[in-house]
């Protein structure tokens, strides 16, 4: 069994309740929070082609906050998700990444809460693998918690990118 480490009760407990103090967990749903982590995955991607290492260490934490958001919503809790997980024996591709985006959609679509925490926990499984891991859960961290914005259609928008 792969257990929660201290570091990620300890974040996991911030960034819900960063969320919680901004709607995003009650104004929205599971499917929409599964859309950003897709944006952000698609950004770490980019960052590599680029060799940009700043941007692909934000990315590995902005991952890791959307996914903890998303299996709030969704009713999975970190530990199950993490007991759900297939072991990956090797390093991890973008081939792993879509296949455990494929089982939380199939998981959400079929209501079936395996899927969902399988899903969830190969994805939990693939960011701590990465070297970057901690470093890119506090660059994220300290990049959110004093943002500001509000919720629009189901969308949490940055105060900087909302429209006067």
């Amino acid at each position: 069994m792969i257990a929660m480490t201290e570091f990620e009760k300890e974040y996991q407990k911030r960034v819900l309740q960063w969320a919680h103090d901004r709607n995003i967990i009650e104004g929205s749903d599971a499917t929409r929070q599964l859309l950003k982590t897709f944006t952000e995955a698609g950004e770490m991607v980019d960052a590599a082609r680029k060799a940009d290492i700043d941007e692909y260490v934000d990315s590995i934490g902005d991952q890791w906050v959307t996914i903890v958001i998303g299996m709030e919503m969704a009713g999975v809790s970190y530990q199950d998700a993490l007991d759900a997980a297939r072991e990956i024996n090797r390093p991890a591709s973008v081939d792993d990444i879509v296949s455990s985006i494929s089982l939380i959609s199939d998981g959400m679509l079929k209501q079936d809460k395996y899927k969902l925490c399988q899903g969830y926990g190969e994805y939990l499984s693939i960011l701590r693998g990465l070297p970057d891991f901690v470093d890119g859960v506090v660059k994220a961290w300290n990049t959110i918690k004093d943002r500001k914005g509000k919720m629009v259609n189901g969308v949490f928008v940055k105060e900087e990118d909302l429209v006067q």
